[in-house]
């Protein structure tokens, strides 16, 4: 199995803690914990690394590196890009939500906007498909009209 990483920045403090701790509770090293928890949202196998825990891995730093098997990586790439988002947004969204915290208030979507889950982004869908406008659908929610259009006809 061929790995891939994905580079994470600007990890929120909060999000990062739960991962650490969450780790250090398990013995597990913290890529571990976050591919397990991708794979399980994906439901794709995840086999752990192997690799002995790095207590200088939990450093306190606002930045990841993933280590991933490519066919993950790509099912993350192929969910940003339907849903207009960036893999980052995704990967924090996914996280935050298996750890129980609110997304990024700062938004992780393409340009700075902010990430459309998966469940609000069906409604938006159904909703269009209903005859409810592009522009409707940006007043109700505060998302850019560009990204609403790119996610929704994705």
């Amino acid at each position: 199995m061929q790995t891939v990483a994905i580079n994470i920045r600007d990890v929120p403090e909060a999000l990062r803690d739960a991962v650490e701790q969450d780790a250090r509770e398990r013995n597990l090293s913290v890529n571990d914990v976050q591919g397990e928890v991708l794979a399980d949202y994906y439901a794709v196998p995840w086999t752990h690394a192997g690799r002995r825990k790095n207590e200088y891995a939990y450093s306190g730093v606002d930045q990841w590196v993933i280590r991933l098997p490519r066919s993950l990586k790509e099912l993350i790439r192929q969910h940003a890009r339907a849903s207009g988002n960036t893999m980052r947004g995704i990967v924090l969204l996914i996280l935050s939500r298996h750890y129980g915290l609110a997304p990024d208030p700062e938004g992780t979507g393409r340009r700075g906007g902010r990430v459309i889950d998966p469940e609000q982004l069906a409604d938006l869908r159904a909703r269009y498909d209903a005859g409810e406008s592009i522009r409707s659908l940006h007043r109700a929610t505060g998302i850019k009209r560009e990204i609403l259009t790119r996610a929704i006809r994705a």
